[in-house]
């Protein structure tokens, strides 16, 4: 289990807390998941994780957490890391962003996702899992238009489908991957269409204590890292 803290929306901004001094310091878990006991845990060591973003890449040093009744554990990774994988929220979010909102293939959205980064067959297993998370998530994030007073640009948003279903072999990936384009297409009209309309909606959702957006699966260590650098590059 684990909980996040206070370090910057991405890896850009926890490096610069960091290197400034600023870097909050991981907060201790108040309940616990396992056996509700309040105010509970203790140190328990800390273990470190590599990030990558575009260009950036960093070790951080994540606190552990153990609950004296039940001797159950819990870890502060910050918002922007993904559990088992090296590369962040924000990485992930552009890159199942960018398939889901143009006509495109994984191969030619990961050469826009850095020299250094994910592999096709890796945004692949990132756009099916989002996809099969989106029809629950959908109507959560038109709540938050709603309450929010962002009704200008529903019926738009609504209306979007994804320019890559048509290219679905598999039963109901094609209507998973429409959802996932009007999930973006609401996330967009939430944010402003920020660009990081995927990513910024994972960080709300895990604030208010909702869903997540990214999954917990393990990075897929059949599919290596891609060697030679690229033209182009988002970060």
């Amino acid at each position: 289990m684990s909980i996040d803290w206070e370090a910057g929306e991405n890896l850009a901004e926890y490096i610069k807390l960091r290197e400034s001094g600023k870097l909050n310091v991981g907060q201790r878990p108040k309940i616990c998941r396992s056996c509700s006991e309040t105010n509970c845990f203790w140190a328990h060591g800390s273990y470190c994780r590599h990030l990558e973003e575009g260009e950036l890449s960093a070790d951080i040093k994540v606190p552990r957490w153990k609950c004296g009744p039940c001797g159950c554990t819990e870890s502060s990774p910050p918002s922007f890391a993904v559990p088992r994988s090296r590369y962040t929220k924000r990485v992930m979010g552009a890159g199942v962003g960018g398939y889901a909102g143009g006509l495109t293939s994984y191969r030619m959205e990961v050469v826009k996702l850095g020299e250094v980064g994910p592999s096709p067959s890796q945004l692949f297993q990132w756009v099916k899992e989002i996809a099969g998370k989106a029809n629950g998530l959908l109507v959560e994030v038109q709540g938050m238009c709603l309450s929010a007073g962002k009704e200008e640009g529903l019926l738009r948003a609504e209306a979007a489908i994804c320019p890559n279903s048509y290219k679905a072999v598999v039963e109901g990936k094609s209507e998973k991957l429409d959802t996932l384009a009007k999930l973006k297409s609401f996330a967009g009209v939430l944010f402003q269409a920020s660009g990081e309309e995927f990513c910024r909606l994972g960080l709300l959702l895990l604030e208010k204590g909702g869903q997540q957006i990214f999954s917990s699966q393990e990075e897929m260590v059949s599919t290596p890292q891609r060697r030679k650098p690229r033209n182009c590059r988002l970060f």
